[in-house]
């Protein structure tokens, strides 16, 4: 009992410590996707908490894995997770864009994978698996737990703590009910997803000369 206090009080501080970082890393992904589309103010609301649900998902799931592996995952193999993170969220953003903009909030058909593009869900979980600064933080440290279910424990506190930083987007997506906003969000996805495929190419490239 005094363990699962003590990693909940670690999770939840060293969230609220670095949960400017997780806003600086997913503000410029989740911001865009938010004002794509016109919603009422309770959908945009919705939408940053299933975004939460994504993230806490991803987190609670790599949390188990940090408990179990310890110190087996070497920095290189991390750059991997990276950047199939970085490729993913970066396809489901262009395909947000390029959706928003031919329904603009009205459309219901099109492939399976178009629809995947309005999940706030699965970006949740793509933006989860990203290594991002204040993530590999609560990863290191939950290498140094008792297994499986202290790293879950940490991480869901961890998830709390950086979620107050990021729960105030759903104010930033309700600009995207004015269609100019809804415009210029597209396009920003798009730059976003392509400086993000930009890194992605420079991690690729570090691997392969690793490896070479």
């Amino acid at each position: 009992m005094i363990d699962t206090v003590r990693f909940l009080t670690e999770g939840f501080t060293l969230g609220i410590a670095t949960g400017h970082l997780c806003l600086a890393t997913c503000g410029p992904v989740y911001a865009p996707f938010l004002m794509q589309y016109k919603k009422t103010p309770l959908r945009y609301v919705l939408a940053v908490l299933e975004l939460s649900l994504g993230r806490f998902v991803a987190y609670v799931a790599i949390g188990a894995l940090a408990g179990i592996l310890g110190h087996k995952v070497s920095d290189i193999d991390r750059s991997y997770f990276t950047l199939a993170a970085y490729l993913l969220f970066s396809a489901f953003l262009i395909v947000s864009s390029i959706r928003s903009r031919k329904c603009d909030g009205a459309c219901r058909t099109g492939s399976v994978w178009a629809r995947f593009s309005e999940w706030p869900v699965l970006l949740g979980v793509l933006t989860g698996i990203n290594f991002c600064p204040s993530f590999l933080l609560a990863f290191a440290r939950s290498f140094e737990l008792s297994g499986p279910a202290a790293g879950m424990v940490f991480f869901a506190a961890f998830f709390a703590g950086t979620s107050l930083f990021l729960l105030p987007l759903s104010f930033v997506g309700m600009l995207g009910r004015k269609e100019l906003v809804r415009t210029v969000a597209r396009v920003v996805g798009i730059l976003v997803a392509a400086w993000f495929i930009l890194n992605a190419a420079f991690i690729a490239y570090r691997l392969f000369k690793y490896r070479s």
